[in-house]
């Protein structure tokens, strides 16, 4: 899912994924079985993407107007679903986030590399454009789900934690992880906060 005939083929996320349709579409997932005479074959599909989770914590979120898109990450991949690979491909294109319950954003992006020197996302508060940046350069590996948690004091972001777990269990993986953020500074109206990624 989504369905295609052939192993090799591209594959494309929707860029605007604040629309949930579009976000369940970005979502690629396949299935294997062993050849089987059976009438009825048990499917367990897998998640074959990255999945990005942003949760926001602190007082009156809700008169935030609070926005998230992922910045100039490649939004197509080769596909080969008898290899399990997925290389990024083309151009590179913003992702505006969907937003879940509490506060909590989401995207799927295709595997890739995103710089420490890159923009990772802007996060719009009250029509101030806040800019995050990973302090370390990160991969975003198929079938995983990165979680960032952020607190908002006085209209700045504070980094809490960060986890990287298999998307398709609830099984955390201990040795890559966030700490606290290091850094928050001013710079016209724009706060850019550096994280600092842990490999234990």
């Amino acid at each position: 899912y989504s369905y295609s005939a052939s192993s090799k083929y591209t594959f494309t996320v929707k860029n605007d994924q604040s629309n949930y349709a579009n976000y369940t579409a970005s979502d690629l997932c396949t299935a294997y079985n062993e050849p089987t005479t059976d009438e009825t074959v048990l499917l367990e599909f897998s998640h074959r993407l990255s999945n990005i989770i942003i949760k926001f914590q602190g007082e009156n979120l809700a008169s935030k107007n609070l926005s998230v898109e992922i910045n100039d990450v490649y939004t197509s991949c080769d596909v080969d679903i008898n290899a399990n690979t997925y290389q990024a491909k083309g151009n590179r294109e913003n992702i505006v986030m969907g937003e879940e319950s509490g506060n909590t954003f989401h995207a799927i992006i295709v595997p890739q590399n995103v710089s420490a020197d890159d923009t990772f996302m802007t996060v719009s508060l009250n029509g101030k454009q806040i800019t995050l940046s990973l302090n370390n350069d990160t991969n975003f590996k198929s079938g995983r789900k990165h979680t960032y948690e952020f607190e908002i004091k006085d209209d700045k972001i504070v980094a809490l934690n960060g986890f990287i777990n298999p998307w398709n269990t609830e099984e955390e993986e201990p040795n890559n992880w966030f700490e606290q953020e290091i850094s928050t500074r001013t710079a016209t109206n724009n706060y850019r906060t550096i994280f600092t990624t842990l490999f234990c």
